[in-house]
């Protein structure tokens, strides 16, 4: 009996030093032809079952390695296998983590401007992206841009795409303008056969729930806020933010934000009659996201209130698109939409949308404004337009930008000159991650906040390696 005793604790101390035994002395062999890191990093923890932790930006998809070992430690063939790279290992427990050989990692910038190469004009909103990675920005009105990225990534392609236009494939090295080709379908190449509109846009409402995400998703992004008076500038409030994105086919849960930093410039006069503030900032510009939170023109139960037409048919890099305008009708009396949808046409996933409030309602939506007090103070809408675009990563479609412009007019009394003020807002997401720390609702911004009772003043030189939109005025 003690002998077996003696032999069972012997076993189970075996056990114990084999399961607790440094992995990277773990004897193992790999062989891999033209492989990228990641790959090759996968097919050794499937062969030796070793578990790998590590930021996938740290490793190049674009850097191919060969090895050929057999019955080497680990901690050899990881040698061979970073030899010459930025990336260090080390064995916590029984994980191998891997981080860049500096404690802090290295930024590099990637700026330009993106023209039509034939008008020599600005591309507005043109994305630019890593290939396979969800880490990118959107050009502004004026066709630049700037996006900061590891420097471990040097050597990773990028994209630039705008819809109507050739992708174009470029390194991050190459600052300066770049030049988009205009793009054509053949003829013939989409055709849709006895398919109304509507048709289409109930395929885009059954297509939701398999075109995005289905659970939780972490985004980093950039979000600017600027309120003019006339042509005069008086507020401008700019973040970056943290954001959990709700599952799509979930309606009732909202999407989550919290500011990461932010800044403010206030040149707004003390003596203006009518002294407003943006309420909500990122919270409620979320609202854009139309796959999540759709307006009635993408609700089965609304469709009976719009005319749809098709436009002609626009390529976007190896997919097409399917146009389609749509008004609100002549004798709908109430305020709706107008503008265009721009569509996949093997996935019916949203990729763009221009739309605004219909000229045809607006003398349905005046009156009242919240927080005015004074009831002699009268507000109308001059004009309210959105964009929104969405970018496919992994079969997954997900919110790329979103951009309002609203103008309002105040007014107190007949005889007096109106107010007139203009909202703009824009949201870029700058990258999308799929592990995230969970945004508590302590530390979320709510839709009743306004962002300008939260940022501190402009600072030069503010938001380091965070990636940020240019301002159209640059």
């Amino acid at each position: 009996m003690i002998m077996k005793l003696i032999y069972s604790l012997i076993i189970g101390l075996q056990l114990v030093l084999s399961v607790n035994a440094d992995p990277l002395s773990k004897r193992i062999s790999v062989a891999v032809e033209n492989k990228t890191l990641q790959e090759t990093i996968e097919l050794i923890a499937a062969e030796g079952k070793i578990s790998f932790s590590y930021n996938s930006n740290i490793l190049s998809n674009e850097q191919k390695v060969s090895l050929n070992e057999t019955n080497k430690m680990l901690s050899e063939i990881l040698s061979k296998l970073f030899s010459g790279s930025n990336i260090t290992f080390k064995a916590v427990g029984e994980t191998i983590v891997l981080t860049p050989k500096s404690n802090e990692i290295k930024y590099e910038k990637f700026e330009g401007k993106i023209i039509d190469a034939e008008t020599g004009e600005a591309v507005p909103y043109a994305g630019i992206s890593f290939k396979g990675k969800g880490i990118g920005t959107v050009t502004n009105e004026s066709g630049l841009f700037i996006l900061k990225f590891p420097n471990t990534m040097l050597e990773d392609e990028m994209t630039l795409s705008s819809v109507g236009y050739k992708q174009l494939t470029v390194k991050p090295t190459q600052n300066g303008v770049f030049k988009l080709q205009r793009d054509t379908l053949e003829l013939g190449t989409v055709m849709v056969y006895n398919v109304t509109p509507e048709n289409i846009i109930l395929r885009v409402i059954r297509a939701i729930p398999f075109n995005y995400d289905k659970k939780e998703v972490g985004y980093t992004a950039f979000y600017r806020e600027i309120l003019k008076l006339k042509d005069t500038e008086i507020e401008q409030n700019e973040a970056v933010i943290d954001i959990v994105k709700a599952p799509y086919h979930q309606r009732s849960l909202s999407d989550r934000v919290k500011l990461v930093k932010g800044r403010q410039t206030d040149t707004s006069p003390d003596s203006l009659a009518v002294q407003l503030k943006i309420l909500g900032g990122p919270a409620q510009y979320l609202k854009l996201d139309i796959a999540k939170y759709p307006p009635d023109f993408l609700q089965k139960a609304g469709l009976k209130n719009y005319k749809f037409e098709f436009g002609e048919q626009l390529p976007y890099g190896n997919r097409e698109l399917l146009v389609i305008k749509f008004d609100q009708k002549d004798k709908v009396k109430a305020s709706l939409f107008s503008g265009v949808l721009y569509i996949d046409s093997k996935s019916y996933a949203i990729v763009k949308a221009d739309f605004g409030l219909s000229e045809k309602g607006l003398q349905y939506l005046h009156g009242g404004y919240a927080g005015i007090t004074d009831k002699n103070i009268e507000m109308e809408y001059g004009f309210a337009i959105y964009r929104v675009q969405y970018k496919q990563f992994n079969d997954i479609w997900y919110l790329l930008s979103a951009k309002s412009s609203v103008e309002r007019q105040f007014s107190k009394g007949k005889n007096t000159e109106p107010f007139i003020y203009t909202s703009t807002a824009e949201l870029i997401v700058t990258e999308r991650k799929l592990k995230f720390d969970k945004i508590k609702s302590r530390d979320a911004f709510k839709s009743t906040y306004a962002l300008c009772d939260e940022l501190s003043k402009r600072t030069d030189d503010y938001w380091e390696n965070h990636n940020y939109l240019k301002s159209d005025e640059d």
